[in-house]
């Protein structure tokens, strides 16, 4: 097993893990109802998924050092190419970091620490 496929595999098993923990959260709530705990799964999902390519998008640009400023611009390439992208440490912290949003925010919708009338107050929409 290269390097490669066993940073695919942890980042897929953290994300599966995430997802699990939820659903168990969930399951009890609801009860055995495959009905009522399949939606309450697949919406935390989708919702980790956007989180996550959100933080990737915002991880990317972090520790990049340009072919120009390393001095070693290969024949054909733009300059402001990076010339090492690091990208596995960067999923790795993608999905350490999207995980703890995922938490948070979770836990704020979990135990109701924001509400919709806090944000309709925050916004000036409610006296």
């Amino acid at each position: 097993m290269n390097a490669n496929t066993r940073l695919s595999a942890i980042v897929s098993v953290i994300g599966v893990a995430f997802i699990v923990l939820w659903a168990a959260y969930i399951l009890p709530t609801y009860g055995d109802v495959i009905g009522r705990f399949l939606p309450s799964l697949i919406t935390p999902a989708a919702i980790y998924f956007i989180v996550w390519w959100i933080t990737l998008f915002a991880v990317l640009p972090f520790g990049v050092r340009s072919q120009a400023e390393s001095g070693e611009v290969v024949p054909g390439s733009d300059p402001g190419a990076p010339a090492i992208p690091n990208l596995k440490m960067k999923l790795v912290w993608t999905t350490l970091v999207s995980a703890v949003v995922f938490a948070v925010g979770a836990l704020v919708y979990s135990y109701r620490l924001v509400t919709i009338e806090d944000l309709a107050t925050l916004f000036g929409l409610l006296p």
